[in-house]
């Protein structure tokens, strides 16, 4: 696995290999728009469909619902196959009725013999400012081999979930030299959530995450308090500049007392950061598009590779001293500058994501064998606690 934290060079990479692809072309992506960086995606695909590759498009409705229905119809007739994820409404609907029902927030790229997943999206909030972006920054992984052909089992899952016949299902791929891919729908139990709260139980050292919309369900919330309390380095990068401000005033409300329970509390400084990724000790990571709120387990389509080798660990934590370093620890004199009027819509913000807590109550899977393909079953990755 490699680790990618330049977003153009990620785009690039990408788009050179559809270039160059010769069997097949598989995008999932919650938001797909019609820019810069959307229009490169959409001229990559049709060349690649002009040569003969099979390429295929899903995308999500509502993270799409500002790009023209006239971006997807040019590249369905130029021969891509194209589906969106369901309907807006089903979300609503499917709750209603007790049904399965989710947004699509996953992102699974596949290239012929490559792999990738992470919190980029084709919009020019991606591309460098350089180019002609917003510059957000982000962190993506690539991967070969074998668990590639699990990223092309769980894109063929989504893709056939995407007309509502097929129940929404979680996935877990095999075991891959000590990685696995998963895939949380948000049917019962949270999968995605239980490889963070095992992760973070076993701590003895350190539990350094990344999350753009920190503001963590109960369950993560008291975990990551227990491994401060415990000694355990707790370090968690959210943004300073946020494209959803109402979720960062939230986070802020609360910094005081996280911090008084040995969290340390950093925000990334000068653009958007939307990165979703971590890791704890020397050997687990992850790297994803799980957004650490309720709302978002609760909803959401997710999708992230859990890694337990040293090598990947490594590349995660030479990532995040990177971004620490673009970061501002907040510390007395920060929390003390805070406006009475800040501090108030902090407040209020804040109680409006702890009433999502308990109107939305979700639970961690205990079990990763708890799946739908063939390829997973017989399979559980001991947490971290047993690998020690």
């Amino acid at each position: 696995m490699r680790i990618i934290g330049d977003m153009g060079r990620f785009a690039d990479e990408v788009l050179e290999r559809i270039a160059a692809a010769r069997r097949r072309v598989d995008v999932e992506c919650f938001i797909v728009r019609h820019d810069r960086l959307g229009q490169a995606l959409a001229d990559a695909l049709a060349a690649a469909v002009a040569r003969g590759v099979a390429c295929r498009l899903l995308y999500d409705p509502l993270g799409c619902r500002k790009t023209s229905r006239r971006y997807f119809r040019a590249l369905a007739a130029k021969g891509v196959a194209v589906r969106r994820f369901g309907w807006v409404g089903a979300l609503v609907l499917g709750k209603l009725l007790r049904r399965p029902a989710a947004r699509d927030h996953a992102r699974v790229i596949v290239v012929d013999d490559a792999a990738f997943t992470g919190g980029h999206a084709w919009g020019d909030e991606w591309l460098p400012a350089a180019r002609g972006g917003e510059g957000w920054h982000d962190v993506c992984c690539a991967v070969d081999g074998p668990m590639v052909d699990d990223f092309a089992e769980l894109f063929e899952q989504h893709w056939q979930q995407s007309t509502g016949k097929p129940t929404i299902a979680d996935y877990v791929g095999a075991i891959r030299d000590n990685r696995r891919l998963v895939s949380d729908a948000p049917v019962k139990d949270s999968i995605v959530l239980g490889r963070y709260l095992d992760a973070i139980a076993a701590a003895r050292r350190r539990v350094w995450l990344a999350n753009a919309y920190f503001y963590p369900p109960p369950v993560l919330r008291d975990a990551l308090l227990d491994a401060g309390r415990r000694g355990v380095d707790v370090k968690i990068i959210v943004p300073g500049v946020s494209d959803v401000p109402f979720i960062r005033a939230a986070a802020r409300a609360q910094y005081r007392r996280w911090m008084a329970a040995g969290l340390e509390l950093w925000e990334y400084q000068g653009v958007v950061m939307h990165s979703k990724y971590a890791l704890v000790d020397d050997d687990w990571c992850l790297v994803g598009t799980f957004n650490a709120n309720l709302a978002s387990v609760a909803f959401a389509i997710e999708v992230a590779v859990v890694s337990h080798d040293p090598a990947d660990v490594s590349d995660a934590e030479a990532q995040m001293l990177k971004d620490l370093a673009l970061s501002r620890r907040v510390d007395e004199d920060w929390l003390q500058r805070v406006s009475s009027w800040r501090r108030f819509w902090n407040n209020i913000a804040s109680l409006v994501m702890r009433s999502a807590n308990v109107l939305l109550p979700r639970q961690p899977a205990a079990l990763l064998a708890k799946t739908t393909t063939s390829a997973s079953a017989g399979h559980y990755v001991q947490d971290a606690r047993d690998r020690r």
